[in-house]
């Protein structure tokens, strides 16, 4: 059995901590699918919000922890809001929360040491994941901050995913001795995030190729307890370094110091075409972030 990790923080774009100003009313239509999965679930969030987000997920969620947390709580959150606080000038809009984003990680430890649902697998998953952004509405993707009508999502919708079926073969799919990500071709010049991450290793590693994302992942609980420990000093070197990134360069970085800790599951685009849907990007269908999940159904 797999324990889903998640979190929900509403800071916008005025705010030092960044972000893009969104709460439980935006997410309820995504977390709706996820709790179809049929997993357990722990949420961190301001304490303050734990009462609307529980009015919103109890007529649908069975097994779910809420956590009062703080952002101020994550250990380097000074250090990176002070180096942010220097840069704001050069910074259009601040709409990334870097302390949330590190936090992803601290927090699926969190509910591996707590082990609220006596699970021994555990997944990060954002709770917009299931937007339809990215998920095609035909497999049960949903417009965020809307009204959903129950025919869109199981059991009423028999063409929706995101059902039972999907997270026991999720759970399956993790190996027992390698961690479940996910990744892009890197795109852009990595060479500041190759040179942070030698320069911790003091050595001369291969270039970084794929760029893995912080939307999904995880791992039975011994070996993400092996990997956050690496995690924690090679997110420390960049914060030192000033290397001002998210979770994902930090993710990269470590996969090429240590790919034999990583099952990987590729894809092309987040976005994906199909006639009749809203997309962002009208890209020839390929290996879409979706797929991941449709491949996994269909196993």
């Amino acid at each position: 059995m797999t324990t889903l990790v998640s979190a929900i923080y509403g800071y916008g774009l005025t705010s030092l901590f960044g972000g893009r100003g969104r709460n439980i009313h935006f997410y309820n239509t995504s977390l709706k699918n996820i709790a179809n999965l049929n997993l357990p679930i722990v949420i961190y969030t301001d304490e303050q919000n734990i009462p609307t987000i529980e009015h919103f997920i109890s007529p649908y969620m069975k097994n779910y922890k809420l956590i009062p947390y703080s952002l101020e709580q994550f250990e380097y959150c000074k250090q990176v809001l002070d180096y942010k606080q220097s840069i704001l000038q050069n910074i259009n809009i601040n709409d990334r929360n870097e302390v949330l984003c590190y936090s992803k990680s601290y927090w699926v430890k969190d509910a591996i040491e707590k082990n609220y649902f006596n699970t021994d697998k555990f997944l990060w998953i954002d709770s917009g994941l299931t937007h339809h952004g990215i998920i095609p509405e035909k497999v049960g993707g949903v417009e965020l901050y809307a009204n959903i009508p129950p025919s869109q999502y199981y059991p009423d919708n028999p063409n929706n995913i995101f059902n039972p079926i999907l997270g026991q073969k999720l759970s399956d799919t993790i190996k027992r001795d390698k961690l479940f990500f996910c990744a892009l071709p890197w795109q852009g010049d990595g060479s500041l995030v190759h040179r942070t991450v030698c320069n911790y290793y003091n050595n001369n590693l291969p270039y970084i190729h794929d760029h893995l994302i912080g939307g999904i992942f995880g791992g039975y609980s011994d070996k993400f307890l092996e990997f956050f420990d690496i995690y924690r000093g090679v997110l420390k070197h960049f914060i030192d370094k000033h290397v001002h990134v998210l979770e994902e360069p930090i993710f990269s970085a470590i996969y090429c110091a240590h790919p034999s800790m990583f099952d990987l599951r590729n894809f092309y685009t987040w976005y994906f075409y199909s006639p009749g849907e809203r997309t962002h990007v009208l890209n020839q269908e390929g290996d879409s972030f979706y797929k991941i999940f449709t491949k996994i159904y269909e196993e």
